[in-house]
């Protein structure tokens, strides 16, 4: 349950949670605690946190190219359309430029991109850009509808026809302060809880290693000359400086007292395993990656397939795929129009499609069991079909697929003539 007053000025959001009761927190505070943790993050990604850093990187990038892994299809049907699309998507290297959009997103949980032109060879080219929050802190101005019409960075405005905002949370925290906590967000502490609790096994399994004798003697003087056998030197305390042969477990030992091994309590050990367990069950739940990617086989369910595992990576990230398929559509949209303003081109978004195909071996099963008997059957298009498979160019290979068919009719007629 949440709600909002704003008497006197002061924006108070207030939250309850179960029995626990109600509390409140300045919007300023809340902002505060989403940089923080953005940083955190950040930080985590460049590996500069002393726990964390690898879960932080590994839960990104897994997500990233579940999200935006293979090569988007943008497509559309008018020919100077097409080659526009091309030479554009060369130019800006698109499919590296599509993982750093997710990258971001996963970081930040929104992702906004200004539109920028530069002059090259006397033709104005468009050029994508990212503006980090974490290090621009632009402003965002929303319409009575909620919808993003302005933002300023650096007391510079951009409107709508020259930026992207991709918001990723889908939960409207105020009215223009974008708070948009990203999915490993929620895990942070889970993931750094899990490097320390693996840096004290480590600790504890090297006191294991080390066998620590204990000598119980009769008296100081008899401790003083185990001591002293022990450090490699003679049983005569009256000659401290005499070195002999230095004393090591294993060999044979008379001394007057007795002697025993320091043993350790082995229960602190099961609860730190339980402790890294807890937070890799933890972290597989929330992000949807497979817990035996988090280095645990162990936990994962014999009866578990591909497409199982494939269900739950789909359904963590199909928000994420959706909002990223409509925002490149509306990018490009933006793209075309802006490149008929400053170039009198005549490139027409009406029919622009964007498609993100599916990144595992199960969804691809899953697509070749599901759609292909559709657009066998027509009750979907060809051309449909080819853009939802990975790694392939639609229009290329409907060009590939003439080309074959034109040289099996010139060898079929090749052999008619021969006859």
């Amino acid at each position: 349950m949440a709600f909002w007053n704003r008497k006197k000025n002061k924006t108070q959001y207030y939250t309850s949670l179960g029995n626990v009761g109600i509390q409140s927190q300045d919007i300023s505070d809340a902002e505060k605690d989403y940089n923080k943790t953005t940083s955190i993050i950040y930080r985590g990604y460049q590996n500069l946190l002393e726990y964390g850093s690898s879960g932080i990187q590994n839960v990104i990038n897994y997500r990233r190219s579940w999200i935006i892994g293979k090569d988007t299809t943008i497509t559309c049907e008018g020919e100077k359309e097409k080659e526009f699309i091309k030479s554009f998507n060369d130019s800006i290297q698109k499919n590296i430029l599509f993982a750093k959009f997710a990258t971001y997103g996963e970081i930040e949980g929104k992702v906004l991109i200004i539109l920028m032109t530069k002059n090259e060879n006397g033709i104005k080219k468009i050029i994508p850009k990212i503006l980090p929050y974490n290090q621009y802190k632009y402003e965002i101005y929303n319409n009575e509808f909620g919808e993003t019409v302005k933002v300023a960075v650096n007391q510079n405005e951009y409107s709508n026809n020259k930026f992207v905002f991709v918001k990723l949370s889908l939960f409207e925290y105020s009215e223009n302060l974008c708070i948009t906590p990203s999915n490993v967000s929620y895990v942070v502490e889970n993931i750094v809880n899990s490097d320390k609790a693996y840096k004290d096994w480590r600790s504890i399994n090297d006191r294991f290693a080390k066998t620590t004798p204990i000598f119980e003697a009769e008296s100081w003087e008899d401790a003083q000359a185990i001591s002293n056998i022990i450090r490699g030197k003679t049983e005569d305390t009256s000659n401290p400086n005499e070195s002999g042969k230095r004393w090591k477990i294993g060999e044979g030992l008379a001394i007057k007292g007795k002697a025993y091994s320091l043993q350790f309590n082995v229960q602190g050990v099961e609860s730190l395993k339980d402790e890294i367990t807890a937070n890799a069950q933890k972290i597989s739940g929330h992000t949807g990656i497979p817990i035996f990617l988090l280095g645990f086989p162990e936990l994962m369910s014999n009866r578990a397939t591909a497409k199982e595992l494939a269900e739950g990576i789909r359904n963590k990230t199909q928000t994420e795929r959706l909002i990223w398929q409509e925002k490149i559509k509306e990018l490009y949209t933006k793209i075309f129009y802006l490149n008929n303003q400053i170039n009198g081109t005549l490139l027409n978004p009406e029919t622009l499609r964007v498609t993100i195909p599916p990144v595992s071996t199960a969804e691809i099963e899953q697509l070749i069991s599901v759609y292909e008997p559709l657009a066998n059957r027509k009750i979907i298009s060809n051309q449909t079909y080819r853009e939802m498979l990975p790694d392939i160019d639609p229009e290329i290979e409907v060009k590939r697929l003439e080309e074959e068919k034109l040289l099996e009719e010139t060898n079929d007629s090749t052999i008619e003539d021969t006859i």
